[in-house]
């Protein structure tokens, strides 16, 4: 029945292991994980009985409020892509009170939700920071999880985030499916991938909320439901500084001047913004990553590195970098990626963005130049594998180019909610032209 793409698991009926059968009944009754796992991991009865216990222990057991546990737990495996485990849910939890709105709510804002307590934000930042800037728990974070938690409580926290976070990744890359349907009913995995994979489950939420929609238009109601709180165009002078909103899933156009500074500000934290620029005199002369590449003998840029255009002109200079992960390969998402991939049609994309954007230059679809990522945390593996990761950027972090030359240029805060790059949440960003730092 289980039919995993990349691994056969082992037959129920040939688990004879009598600890097995009883961790079977374990899983049966905390359905996180369920006997899918066990079937997977029956191919080697000592690792199974090792792992799965010590996930049991770790989740449903112990000093911490197995319900925080159960929204982190989804928490992470939305992180990590897994469809697996971010599509079960805890018998044990729902018995406890634990509902889906406060799964949701776990994994989205949490930092400003007032029905999170402050020692349940602790244990979420814990997991976001293990996982996205562990070089942040330091002895400060650690004092201040201590303000909450008794040191048996972070540690408890602490290997269960380890633990459930590698055990995520390792189902992500088998492509595994929950082994039961959202009524409890046993499923085939090529079910189970039509009912719960990204793609499936981000477009129920698409077909519930989304148009067909036409390019983005410049009203304040913006697709995603917020209303830009300055003005239709998002835009006022604070002194010498120009500041533009770019509202979620939209775009914005700027205009700098040679020496002056181009500030984007991730105003929310992990919200990728495609980023691009060409020259107001030629405007065939525009941002070129590929020779930038060359160039700076890097994949992301940094402070210092010369951003240079496709003549080779040097454009931008890096000048401030709070984030320190910025792409310069990934396309811009288009309306063919979207209806590919995810079979969405209508779906805001930052091509669209831009030609609305820059519509007062009459710049076409093919004249875009492959944007800067800002933002952006993709992986290259050593086998030239790509991996898109959740952003690293916190709140308020920002990034600061100096103009080389005039230019024209635009934001998009990229509308992708159907991978994890953003964190499956598109929000503002905000774009900064001074004179000065």
């Amino acid at each position: 029945m289980f039919n995993v793409p990349r691994i056969d698991p082992v037959p129920p009926e040939k688990i004879q292991d009598p600890d097995l059968e009883k961790l079977r009944e374990v899983c049966e009754d905390l359905q996180a994980p369920d006997d899918l796992f066990l079937g997977i991991l029956g191919h080697v009865p000592g690792c199974a009985k090792a792992l799965i216990e010590a996930m049991v222990m770790s989740h449903a057991q112990g000093g911490v409020d197995h319900k925080i546990k159960e929204i982190i737990r989804v928490r992470l495996a939305r992180t990590a892509g897994d469809a697996y485990f971010a599509n079960l849910r805890s018998r044990k939890a729902k018995r406890e009170g634990m509902t889906e709105e406060r799964v949701e709510a776990g994994s989205g804002d949490f930092e400003s939700d007032p029905r999170f307590t402050e020692a349940e934000k602790w244990a979420l930042r814990y997991a976001d920071r293990m996982y996205r800037d562990p070089k942040s728990v330091d002895a400060a974070f650690y004092g201040g999880m201590k303000a909450h938690y008794s040191e048996a409580q972070v540690m408890e926290l602490g290997a269960f985030i380890a633990l459930h976070y590698g055990m995520q990744v390792f189902m992500r890359t088998l492509r595994a499916f929950p082994a039961r349907d959202r009524d409890g009913n046993p499923v085939t995995q090529e079910q189970s991938e039509k009912i719960y994979s990204p793609e499936a489950g981000r477009q129920e939420k698409a077909g519930r909320r989304r148009p067909a929609v036409e390019p983005m238009s410049r009203s304040r109601q913006n697709f995603y439901g917020k209303s830009s709180p300055i003005g239709d165009q998002g835009e006022f002078n604070m002194g010498n500084e120009k500041v533009i909103r770019v509202p979620a899933g939209e775009a914005r156009a700027f205009e700098a001047k040679a020496g002056q500074y181009v500030t984007v500000v991730n105003l929310e934290g992990r919200q990728v913004g495609d980023f691009m620029v060409f020259n107001p005199e030629n405007l065939n002369e525009r941002l070129g990553t590929n020779a930038t590449i060359v160039h700076i003998g890097k994949l992301f840029p940094g402070v210092g590195d010369e951003i240079l255009s496709d003549l080779r002109n040097p454009m931008l200079e890096v000048v401030r970098d709070d984030c320190g992960r910025h792409d310069l390969l990934i396309a811009a998402c288009d309306p063919r990626r979207y209806e590919i991939y995810y079979n969405v049609s209508g779906h805001p994309n930052c091509s669209d963005n831009f030609i609305e954007a820059l519509r007062p230059w009459d710049l076409e679809r093919q004249q875009l130049p492959q944007p800067i990522n800002l933002f952006q945390n993709m992986g290259y593996g050593d086998d030239g594998g790509l991996e898109f990761r959740e952003s690293l950027a916190r709140p308020g972090d920002r990034i600061v180019f100096r103009a080389g030359m005039d230019l024209v240029g635009g934001v998009s805060s990229c509308p992708m909610d159907l991978n994890p790059i953003s964190g499956f949440k598109v929000t503002d960003l905000e774009i900064r032209v001074a004179d000065g730092v």
